[in-house]
């Protein structure tokens, strides 16, 4: 058996494990993902620390609206940022070094996975369907399961802080990107991260904009809203009212705070 035969067969074995254990834990999962209505990430960092500094103050920003986190780090990773930073900054709840796991249970935990920094190494492992680590591992089970998947294409993009100089390297890197997105990760930057991870979970479950009302409620506050209010939501609502009454854990982005104030839409707290 050569090793590409043999990686195949660790791709089918681990698909088959997977499978097994989704359909046994689905409903169980997002239950308690709806009754919680938390959301439980897996912070991905590869081998690199550029924009480290940044990223790390846009996921303490993003803690505010409830997330929680673990952490799974390269060994790359691990040598040059370090457990005890990312511990001490982020607060995450588990740190995972990354090695293959024979046991999955552990991905069920996540409702989705970040990667801030990715490596050319893991997009090309990724794109190639290699699930040789926890990383990839991980990735490729949150895409199989169509779970949100956010990486941050910047590192990908340039090697050393410098992009290619050879234009069929950078063609061959930004086609590798493209499969990504039809894989179903969604790209993020530093500028509107916070805003895209909260509107996309908008659209999980658990985070529905829904008028989740008692009976006295609707006697009461009419215009009553839940979940995540976005910018657009904002714009949509101050066509019809002045004043709307969200729950004490409802999401408002910043932008649709802002927008909020311009249009004269008055957002109270319940």
């Amino acid at each position: 058996m050569d090793k590409y035969e043999f990686t195949k067969s660790v791709i089918n074995e681990l698909f088959k494990k997977t499978s097994n254990i989704y359909e046994d834990r689905k409903d169980e999962t997002e239950k308690n993902f709806i009754e919680t209505n938390s959301v439980h990430l897996a912070l991905v960092f590869t081998g690199t620390n550029i924009g480290l500094n940044d990223y790390v103050d846009k996921l303490i920003k993003l803690k505010r609206y409830g997330f929680t986190y673990d952490v799974v780090l390269s060994e790359v990773a691990e040598e040059i940022i370090g457990m005890d930073v990312l511990k001490s900054r982020l607060g995450p709840k588990k740190i995972f070094n990354n090695v293959m796991i024979a046991n999955l249970d552990v991905f069920y935990k996540f409702d989705g996975v970040i990667v801030p920094m990715m490596t050319q190494n893991t997009l090309t492992k990724l794109v190639m369907g290699l699930q040789d680590d926890f990383i990839t591992s991980l990735i490729w089970h949150m895409l199989w399961f169509s779970k949100p998947v956010f990486i941050d294409f910047l590192n990908c993009r340039t090697k050393m802080g410098s992009k290619a100089k050879n234009p069929f390297l950078d063609e061959m890197i930004e086609g590798y990107l493209d499969k990504l997105i039809k894989m179903g990760v969604t790209e993020v930057d530093k500028k509107d991260f916070v805003v895209k991870i909260l509107d996309k979970f908008k659209t999980y479950k658990s985070f529905e904009s829904l008028k989740t009302q008692t009976n006295e409620d609707k006697m009461t506050d009419v215009n009553f809203f839940e979940g995540v209010i976005t910018e657009k939501d904002v714009i949509s609502i101050a066509k019809k009212e002045k004043e709307i009454i969200v729950s004490a854990r409802t999401i408002i982005t910043p932008l649709a705070k802002d927008t909020a104030k311009e249009l004269g839409l008055k957002i109270r707290k319940k």
